[in-house]
């Protein structure tokens, strides 16, 4: 009897994990794609940053209490933790003080990168939980949901190059609008 708790509990203990780590990832998904269509340096581009930074740390973490593929560390647990430097390279020049000179390029260009392969990711699990997306992998090759993530991170790369520019440059005019405003509330009497 008590081998067969230890079992339920284990199951019903899997199971808040894998609740926790999808719900994780469903609100990563859309607080990161928030953050990307919101002008950058905003009070709402900060709390919805906040809000993706302790979802998608929250998701790496309990990845590594999930176990069904493998049984044992794998694969994914070693881009879990690709995916925590990831996001910590993006919050860290943020967080610094002093900032360094280029310092809302490496923000940029880590959270971008963060999620880049949160998409990747998300479309790994698509083709192993979706039954159709399941039938077309089998259809095709069996490497065709990595051909999949790696388009993502192909089109990921020339999308956020191609942004960054515009991005950093629409920060920047509003900081020194910050600064403008600021300096000048200092000058009057």
């Amino acid at each position: 009897m008590p081998r067969r708790s230890a079992r339920n509990a284990d199951s019903v203990g899997s199971i808040v994990i894998a609740a926790i780590h999808t719900s994780c990832g469903v609100l990563s998904l859309i607080a990161g794609s928030c953050v990307c269509v919101t002008p950058k340096g905003t009070k709402r581009h900060v709390l919805l940053g906040r809000l993706y930074c302790l979802c998608i740390v929250t998701l790496n973490v309990s990845a590594f209490g999930i176990y069904t593929l493998f049984g044992a560390f794998g694969v994914f647990h070693v881009c879990a933790i690709v995916s925590l430097l990831t996001v910590g390279a993006g919050l860290a020049p943020v967080l610094m003080k002093p900032r360094f000179k280029n310092w809302l390029q490496t923000h940029y260009q880590f959270m971008a990168w963060s999620y880049a392969g949160l998409l990747a990711a998300t479309s790994k699990e698509a083709f192993v939980h979706i039954r159709p997306l399941q039938r077309l992998a089998r259809a095709t090759t069996p490497f065709f949901p990595l051909i999949v993530m790696f388009v993502i991170l192909i089109v990921s790369a020339i999308v956020i190059s191609r942004l960054q520019a515009g991005a950093l440059s629409k920060y920047g005019r509003r900081a020194i609008a910050i600064l403008v405003r600021a300096c000048s509330r200092l000058m009057q009497p």
